[in-house]
């Protein structure tokens, strides 16, 4: 890829709200907003990699693609922590289940 080609590729990635300016990582999360009239909205954003902050001010559309894009990363993360809270409870049962197989544990371990 040629230099004015790469250009190209982090211009275009920049143009996401949630990629960094800095990093080119996409963990850029809004501090704080709010609307300028009717068709803007002011942003203060944080990357969350690298630390570097930036404020923006952007059209209705950008806010809107915007809030797509996190509402798409928090569902993408709460899934990984369902599926990583599935996994160590799967661990336990097991563990739990070997236990008591194995006579590491009974009903007494249990009484008051």
């Amino acid at each position: 890829m040629a230099v004015a080609d790469t250009r190209a590729v982090i211009s275009n990635r920049a143009r996401s709200l949630s990629i960094c300016v800095h990093c080119a990582r996409d963990f850029v999360a809004p501090v704080s907003f709010e609307p300028v009239g009717r068709d803007r909205w002011w942003m203060f954003l944080r990357c969350g990699q690298c630390g570097v902050s930036r404020e923006v001010t952007v059209s209705n559309a950008e806010a809107e693609r915007y809030d797509d894009e996190l509402i798409g990363a928090t569902r993408t993360i709460a899934n990984a922590a369902q599926e990583a809270e599935r996994s160590r409870f799967a661990a336990e049962t097991d563990a739990f289940v070997a236990a008591l197989r194995h006579g590491a544990i009974d009903a007494a371990d249990f009484a008051r």
